[in-house]
């Protein structure tokens, strides 16, 4: 309990299991489990973090604000956030979810509010996949009919 408006969850590699708080603008170690109110948080000062994303030594966040620009911000550090530069960044106000694809290594972003999925796998690529700003690539689906 004492979350404030959860909307994304991980478990990094090493175990810990880290909640992204919209309604707070922090992701939360809850691994130990009871009551958060008050707690430390692993990072803050970010703009209604939606999800996250863990693999092995990285932690990304999605975020969005009301009236401005989606982004992608790395937190593996933990800490403060205000004012970080991002990821990646310029999607809609209804950036949402991460997803990872192993086999391509391709990193993807959804956007509700503009009905679109980004790919943004960045460059230069290191053995964990993207790292520093990444590019943008619109995914586009048409529908039949």
């Amino acid at each position: 309990s004492g979350l404030s408006a959860p909307t994304g969850i991980c478990v990094t590699t090493e175990g810990d299991v880290l909640v992204a708080e919209s309604g707070s603008g922090q992701v939360t170690n809850i691994t130990t489990g009871g009551d958060f109110s008050g707690g430390p948080a692993f990072a803050t000062g970010l703009d209604t973090p939606m999800d996250l994303f863990c693999d092995e030594g990285r932690i990304l966040v999605v975020e969005r604000s009301l009236g401005q620009m989606g982004e992608i911000t790395n937190i593996t550090a933990g800490g403060s956030f205000a004012g970080a530069p991002s990821f990646a960044a310029g999607f809609g106000t209804g950036t949402t979810d991460l997803a990872f694809d192993p086999v391509s290594e391709h990193l993807f972003v959804s956007d509700a509010g503009l009905g679109r999925v980004f790919d943004v796998t960045g460059n230069p690529v290191d053995e964990r996949g993207p790292i520093g700003r990444a590019t943008q690539t619109l995914l586009v689906a048409e529908r039949d009919g």
